[in-house]
């Protein structure tokens, strides 16, 4: 028995508002008798009294939450229904972020930053220069923006309009055949799509990225109306609408998947190591305790080829342990199957990244956990994206030990901007043991029944003058961010706004290092320091306090510095063991130090005097070439000026800050400094130190009041 489409009437309604069916027109037809139930059970399920009832009310038709009875979803509260595609449509992966530019937390207190102006223009101008970075175009070069009219836009355009804005939407759009398609005219047709579902004209840049084995468009959205208000999309829009429209073009324009294709991708998926499509399907229709049944309605389809799939996928899935065979046509799923598939699929993305720089395996390879009162030092050969969404990065370090390092960055809770070739340290136990703000702010509470204030500190330090009034601000703020790393370890708890409860023995506690080393390896934190910013050659020969003088003081201060232990192997230990050994070399020719029986014994101060030739060095070559430098040395020494740009040099950074003419100012850099790049600004010694300015105050003229107090100390 065989039911035609065309055969079956409308539907009328009984008294009670109960629709039935009051006729069909029944053509016979030889049919097989699976096919006969598999129809039998999806007629049923449409003609269920609930579901129905709920499609006679389309304000029914939709949940809390927005999702559609048939498979659609609702793109704007005044706009269009978006169906979903058939199993036929063309496959489209579509990632969505809702980035918040408005710089306010939680509590409704702006905490907008001041790296070049507005929280918001930071952070879009810094996205904007990762999406057009180079080696990401179809030829290799750099990314190039487009719009619905325009192709090769600068992106400072959007980032000006942009910068008030309180929200943006970020998108990647990854069609399956990206490769047989235009993905700029694609870009096009999918925006004017949505233009129409959501009702309004969008603003909008993109890009198109090659730099994967799947090519993917990033398009960033304002988001604000064509009337200048908030930009709101239906959740459902942006987790599945925005699929279903960008699967409708794709079919559009190279036809539905045909069944040899959809086969192929089925066999792929079977076998794959990340959560699939069947994996999905699976998960939707298990029972509450996650078990599957073959022989119920709901795991039966018409498509065999499916049908046998997710018989195999289940059978990969028992081999790898992310499922039980109960008995036959039974199964239950472990509770971890997605979680453990994406950890399954970021570890080969990681072995991926090792065979590309190491295809030899000449070295060790290591995905970075943190250890408790481990510090590890090495180079950084390699970095890249673990997530282009969220921005997320990570870097190859070739470390001391001999093994390449794989470090996600994502988990270290201070990032300072690694390039390639930069020495950092991977270190578990920095950010949580004992500082100097740890006694105050015990103080601090004893004074207030053993609650932390930030209103009353500030209160405090304005009154006892404990530092200049500009500083007011950033002093009681890293205050305030170490209260949040108390509180995250459990060391205060937090009662809301800016008061935390503090224990009266805060101090002794955090001084039990061992137990904090081993909470802090536990969650997997670590911190990334740059060390140095230039490479080991270059430092070997420099006048200047570099990376390489303070390795051999500390190893020196206890015992020799044993370079010839087997554990120094491999590519940077190698060139580190080289490095250090020409480097006292060096040091005891210009008579800084001398070594005594295998030790180094540096000549009082000598850090100190390099700091100071070469800081007297770079003064001279900005003087040779034709710049007046002004001597900021002693309490008083004031300069006004635009801070121009950055000197990197192999002790470190210094600020350039230009004044009128050829008049120039040179001081020690801090990562402070960034934000008042292209500023103009007065500098102010208060103290000398090392024969450098160890303490100014910078000012920025035009745009801010208030002075910052800058520790310059190196």
């Amino acid at each position: 028995m065989k039911l035609r489409r065309n055969a079956l009437y409308p539907l009328s309604v009984k008294e009670g508002g109960v629709p039935s069916i009051v006729e069909l027109n029944v053509r016979m037809a030889p049919v097989h008798p699976a096919r006969s139930q598999l129809f039998a059970a999806k007629l049923r399920r449409l003609v269920s009294p609930s579901r129905l009832s709920r499609s006679l009310n389309p304000l029914k038709a939709v949940s809390s939450v927005g999702r559609a009875s048939q498979g659609g979803v609702w793109s704007h509260a005044r706009s269009a229904y978006v169906k979903a595609p058939s199993v036929s449509g063309r496959r489209v992966i579509v990632k969505a972020r809702l980035v918040n530019l408005s710089g306010r937390g939680r509590s409704g207190v702006s905490h907008a930053s001041w790296n070049g102006g507005a929280g918001g223009k930071g952070k879009i101008a810094a996205h904007m220069r990762y999406l057009s970075r180079d080696g990401v175009s179809e030829k290799g070069n750099r990314g190039i923006f487009y719009d619905g009219e325009q192709k090769g836009l600068l992106s400072q355009g959007f980032v000006e309009t942009t910068a008030q804005d309180h929200r943006q939407f970020r998108f990647i759009v990854s069609p399956e055949d990206a490769h047989a398609v235009d993905l700029t005219q694609f870009t096009r047709d999918l925006v004017h799509q949505m233009q129409q579902d959501l009702g309004t004209k969008l603003e909008w840049i993109a890009v198109n990225h090659y730099n994967t084995d799947n090519p993917h468009v990033h398009l960033s959205v304002r988001g604000v109306d064509e009337l200048g208000k908030d930009l709101f999309i239906h959740p459902d829009y942006i987790k599945q609408g925005l699929r279903y429209r960008a699967s409708e073009l794709m079919s559009r324009e190279l036809g539905p998947i045909t069944p040899y294709e959809q086969q192929q991708t089925l066999s792929k998926e079977i076998t794959a190591s990340r959560y699939t499509s069947l994996d999905r399907t699976l998960e939707s229709r298990m029972s509450s305790t996650r078990e599957i049944n073959f022989s119920q309605d709901n795991m039966l389809t018409p498509n065999v080829h499916r049908q046998r799939a997710l018989l195999k996928r289940l059978g990969w899935l028992n081999r790898q342990g992310l499922a039980d065979r109960l008995q036959p046509g039974r199964w239950r799923l472990n509770e971890d199957l997605r979680r453990s598939l994406n950890d399954s699929q970021k570890y080969q993305r990681t072995l991926d990244v090792f065979n590309r720089i190491d295809p030899e395996g000449r070295q060790g390879h290591v995905i970075h956990r943190s250890e408790p009162g481990q510090r590890l030092y090495g180079k950084v050969i390699h970095r890249g994206l673990s997530d282009e969404l969220y921005d997320k990065h990570y870097v190859v370090v070739d470390a001391m030990d001999g093994n390449l390092h794989y470090v996600d960055l994502s988990k270290a809770k201070e990032v300072e901007k690694a390039r390639l070739g930069n020495i950092v340290s991977l270190d578990s136990t920095v950010s949580v043991l004992e500082k100097k703000a740890d006694r105050t702010i015990q103080r601090q509470a004893e004074m207030n029944f053993g609650v932390y204030d930030s209103l009353k500190h500030t209160e405090l330090a304005i009154f006892n003058e404990v530092v200049s009034a500009g500083a007011v601000p950033d002093y009681i703020q890293s205050h305030r961010r170490r209260m949040d790393t108390l509180v995250r370890y459990g060391f205060a708890e937090s009662l809301g706004g800016d008061r935390f409860r503090v224990p009266g023995d805060l101090v002794e506690t955090i001084r039990a290092r061992d137990h904090i080393a081993t909470l802090a390896s536990l969650d997997g934190h670590f911190n990334v320091r740059i060390e140095s910013f230039v490479g080991l050659k270059q430092q070997t020969r420099a006048i200047a306090a570099t990376w390489l003088d303070k390795r051999l003081l500390s190893a020196s201060a206890t015992h020799p510095l044993d370079v010839d232990k087997p554990a120094f192997q491999g590519g940077f230990a190698n060139d580190y063991r080289e490095a250090i050994v020409t480097r006292q070399e060096i040091l005891v020719e210009e008579g800084l130090g001398h070594n005594n029986k295998g030790v180094f014994i540096p000549k009082g101060n000598m850090l100190n005097t390099l700091r100071r030739m070469e800081y007297q060095a770079l003064q001279r070559s900005y003087e040779q070439l034709g710049h007046d430098v002004a001597r900021l040395e002693k309490p008083g020494d004031g300069f006004q000026g635009v801070l121009i740009e950055e000197e990197v040099t192999a002790g470190g950074r210094y600020a350039i800050v230009q004044g009128r003419g050829q008049k120039i100012a040179i001081t020690p850099w801090q990562r402070i400094y960034a934000r008042h790049l292209n500023q103009k600004v007065a500098l102010l010694v208060e103290g000398p130190k090392r024969g450098l300015p160890s303490r100014t105050t910078i000012r920025p003229i035009e745009g801010r009041d208030r002075e910052l107090s800058l520790g310059l100390s190196r």
